[in-house]
């Protein structure tokens, strides 16, 4: 084959493919350009947010405590599906973590084009864009550290660092218990606490995870410290009131044991989990 030949056999193989990714490829690119132009959200108030990525199928749209919620959002494309997972208190948007999974490489290849200066970070499943403040809004804060007291401002050992940021983030969807699924698994968040309760530096973390903005994270710091008072650690009067106001709580934990998965109070995911140990 000739020279001229090989070339146009390559554009017509790469039209091919292009009419191939079709319809579907125009719904994923129309999702990319709705999610780029609002992010970051800045000062977009969370109705404004919400409207500018319709339509979207509303999956989670929850009371995670101290006036804030936390929402996770589906675009469905042709290809892909986009998550979108943010925080709101009030009309103020938190962080915002996106999610772009299926589709084959070229196709997530023309999304990432598109979404343009945001340079999404490539994971195995897809791609994801995170942005905003670990506990932003500041007012969700605010009501946390009026509560609970302020958070210490922790930089963890750096043994620790992806641990916390998982039970310290809002837009970690985490689930409270110790088997998961049909395989017996842990779940989201246990074996990062597993992890801090073995390390030496593990009090102070505990201790920030505790007034930390993660319903879930919050109640693995809880359980953690009373594990560490039960084996003779000391700890301050500031955090024993922060473990009973934890405790108190009215905001619903997502639980799980085995198969079965619920929500709870605090109270009782804590004693759900003192009967299993039995």
């Amino acid at each position: 084959m000739t020279r001229l030949g090989v070339l146009l056999a390559i554009a017509l193989g790469a039209r091919a493919g292009e009419e191939a990714l079709g319809e579907w490829l125009s719904l994923d690119l129309a999702v990319a350009k709705r999610v780029a132009a609002v992010l970051p959200p800045g000062g977009r108030a969370t109705a404004a947010f919400r409207r500018a990525l319709a339509p979207f199928d509303a999956r989670e749209d929850r009371d995670i405590g101290f006036g804030a919620r936390r929402m996770r959002l589906a675009l469905y494309g042709g290809h892909t599906t986009t998550w979108i997972t943010f925080v709101s208190h009030g009309d103020a948007i938190g962080p915002v973590r996106v999610e772009v999974t299926g589709g084959p490489p070229e196709v997530r290849a023309r999304i990432a084009e598109a979404w343009g200066a945001l340079a999404p970070k490539t994971v195995p499943q897809g791609f994801l864009y995170a942005c905003g403040k670990p506990a932003d809004p500041d007012a969700f804060a605010k009501a946390r550290s009026k509560a609970l007291g302020g958070p210490l401002a922790l930089e963890p050992h750096p043994d620790l660092a992806e641990d916390y940021a998982l039970l310290w983030s809002p837009v970690s969807l985490l689930i409270y218990g110790t088997m998961f699924g049909e395989g017996g698994d842990p779940p989201p968040g246990r074996e990062a606490l597993e992890r801090i309760v073995t390390h030496e530096h593990r009090l102070p973390v505990l201790e920030d995870l505790l007034r930390g903005p993660n319903p879930e994270g919050r109640l693995y710091a809880l359980e953690g410290l009373e594990r560490l008072r039960k084996n003779g650690t000391e700890l301050d009067a500031a955090t024993l009131a922060a473990m009973k106001a934890v405790r108190a709580l009215a905001v619903q934990i997502q639980c799980c044991s085995g198969c079965h998965s619920y929500d709870a109070q605090a109270k009782k995911a804590l004693a759900d989990r003192e009967e299993e140990k039995g």
